[in-house]
């Protein structure tokens, strides 16, 4: 049987403490900004793309800098996973793997196109943009069913 890509999406800006947007900012600001070269054998780029220009904060700054996001991915986060994806979903055991921040700017960093590792991937974003429409994210605007609402952060999916 063909299996199909998926995701589901969770509103989880409830979840986060008061001053969560000091605390992203902090942390993004002290980010790793580098060309950080294609990751071998996972990597989907092109063979002439050598490099991804991005910022990265790796796990254990996460979870000095950030113990509510670290509690979150080890509880109501895995809780959330578990229900996605209708069986037990079990988090990482190595943190170096189960929660870092990459940290893009502007318009020309992104993250590296991959097929990733982990068997369930959850990607929580954190963004300056206003509230958009997710449908015209997902097609462009023509009528696909994709018409939730995506918040400026806490958009788990």
């Amino acid at each position: 049987m063909v299996q199909r890509f998926g995701w589901t999406a969770f509103d989880v800006a409830s979840l986060f403490p008061g001053d969560w947007p000091d605390d992203i900012k902090m942390i993004a600001a002290d980010a790793d900004f580098r060309n950080f070269p294609r990751t071998p054998v996972l990597s989907r780029e092109a063979a002439d793309m050598t490099y991804i220009t991005r910022g990265h904060v790796p796990a254990d700054k996460v979870q000095q800098k950030l113990p509510w996001l670290y509690k979150l991915y080890r509880s109501d986060f895995l809780e959330l996973a578990n229900q996605a994806r209708g069986k037990s979903v079990k988090a990482a055991l190595d943190d170096r793997y189960g929660i870092v921040l990459n940290v893009q700017l502007g318009k020309t960093m992104r993250s590296e196109c991959h097929v990733d590792s982990n068997p369930v991937t959850g990607l929580l974003f954190f963004t300056s943009h206003p509230v958009v429409s997710i449908r015209k994210c997902c097609d462009g605007g023509r009528g696909g069913s994709c018409g939730r609402r995506l918040r400026h952060a806490g958009r788990c999916a």
